[in-house]
């Protein structure tokens, strides 16, 4: 299974993550619970008690797609790690290309 980081030079590309949460986009190959892109976010703020990684559904401009359960909680949360080891932890590896 692969992930593939998506770049874009697009002002509101990954829209309001907040930089401060490393955001990337991610296209898998298969998809995630149907979903061809993740939204993965290192959060490690510790001040406001956030240390975990989260992985959200996403559409292909970066912006978050709805929960199935609504709202936009993450697909996916794991103990504050890299973004690697979080799609890892899916089963998915990061494509050199």
């Amino acid at each position: 299974m692969i992930a593939t980081r998506v770049l874009s030079d697009s002002p509101n590309f990954m829209g309001n993550w907040g930089l401060e949460l490393e955001p990337r986009l991610y296209q898998l190959d298969p998809p995630l619970d149907g979903y061809h892109y993740v939204a993965v976010l290192v959060c490690d703020i510790p001040s406001i008690g956030l240390d975990r990684t989260d992985v959200f559904a996403a559409y292909p401009n970066g912006a978050a797609a709805p929960h199935p359960d609504g709202g936009l909680a993450p697909q996916r949360s794991y103990p504050l790690c890299s973004h690697a080891n979080a799609l890892s932890e899916m089963g998915y590896v990061i494509s050199d290309s």
